[in-house]
């Protein structure tokens, strides 16, 4: 439960770095990422690279242009990665996106 809970809190801090204009607007998040599979969803956003900004060209989002990098890093394993993408399967990326929506920021 703690290890969901972190990594909610993860996804929820990246979704504020990203800017809230895209993931405010509800379903525009969850249409994007119901265009990958919530494994590819996870690696995208979890293994993270990229220093500058993001931004999508004019028609397309964010998620669609980041790379799922070729080797994972030392502190996580694919095995866990695969627990997460599982849970956010069953339960949906709504619930995390609208505790972002009801920030006021």
């Amino acid at each position: 439960m703690m290890l969901v809970l972190l990594l909610w809190y993860s996804l929820l801090s990246l979704i504020r770095f990203l800017g809230s204009v895209f993931y405010k607007k509800p379903g525009r998040a969850e249409a994007a990422f119901a265009k990958h599979d919530c494994l590819s969803v996870m690696k995208k956003f979890l293994l993270i690279t990229r220093t500058d900004y993001l931004v999508a060209p004019p028609d397309t989002e964010i998620i669609d242009h980041l790379e799922i990098p070729s080797t994972i890093p030392d502190w996580i394993t694919e095995e866990e990665i695969q627990v997460y993408a599982e849970k956010f399967q069953r339960s949906g990326f709504t619930g995390p996106l609208n505790y972002y929506r009801s920030m006021d920021m």
